[in-house]
């Protein structure tokens, strides 16, 4: 398919961003050509839609245009915390879990260097600026008398060579903050020192607007497997 068959109005399918995702996802063969296809033909074939016969592509340009002008740039930033591998100069990068299982089954790889990974996507419209990323450790799981406490391990550069904030994000970029398996380690020492233990780990993210971003919890359970495996390497 060309460019420009790519791009014609006969070829668009406007979803919400949530849908986008579903269909555009890890799940995308659940979606096929011709299943897209008839929902486009259905959608437009409903009288109180706009049909093909009233919306061409300068048409659509001119409503796209009205409408960015209307509510501006979306401002709409994505944090996900994974456990990374440097394999051959690159990341490997896994959820904790299997990052353990592969790393208890597979002695080739104990020897490489790991640790977290913090990746930011930029899944706006609008520019933004990563001023700090923070990785938070919970400690001992919250009861509602007792608020968890937390740990903050803010701005910690393992790599200093590769990441450096602030950091400008344009819309589609992503940027990586990394974080070695031993400072992790070290941390967790430190609060076992005090008779303390983690619960879970989150990545958070500000940006230059003061709003701040956190990645899904992870289990402590899960990050003390890459912890674990990493001690058994020294």
């Amino acid at each position: 398919m060309t460019d420009g068959n790519r791009a014609a109005f006969s070829n668009l399918m406007l979803l919400c961003t949530t849908h986008h995702k579903l269909i555009d996802g890890p799940h995308r063969d659940r979606y096929p050509i011709e299943l897209l296809h008839q929902w486009k033909t259905e959608r437009e074939s409903d009288p109180g839609a706009l049909s093909a016969t009233n919306l061409t592509d300068d048409t659509l340009e001119e409503v796209l245009e009205s409408l960015m002008a209307r509510f501006g740039p979306i401002r709409e930033v994505v944090v996900e915390l994974e456990a990374m591998l440097w394999v051959a100069g690159s990341i490997l990068k896994s959820p904790f879990d299997s990052m353990g299982i592969l790393l208890t089954h597979n002695a080739h790889h104990r020897g490489r260097e790991r640790g977290a990974v913090v990746t930011i996507r930029n899944t706006g419209t609008a520019d933004v600026s990563v001023e700090d990323v923070s990785l938070i450790y919970h400690l001992e799981p919250p009861t509602p008398e007792i608020k968890g406490a937390e740990f903050t391990l803010m701005g910690r550069n393992d790599y200093l060579h590769l990441q450096s904030v602030p950091h400008r994000l344009l819309s589609g970029d992503a940027f990586q903050w990394l974080t070695k398996a031993v400072t992790l380690a070290e941390c967790e020492a430190a609060a076992a020192g005090v008779g303390k233990q983690y619960h879970s780990l989150i990545a958070r993210v500000r940006l230059a607007t003061g709003e701040t971003i956190e990645s899904p919890e992870i289990p402590w359970s899960s990050v003390s497997g890459l912890l674990t495996t990493h001690q058994d390497d020294n």
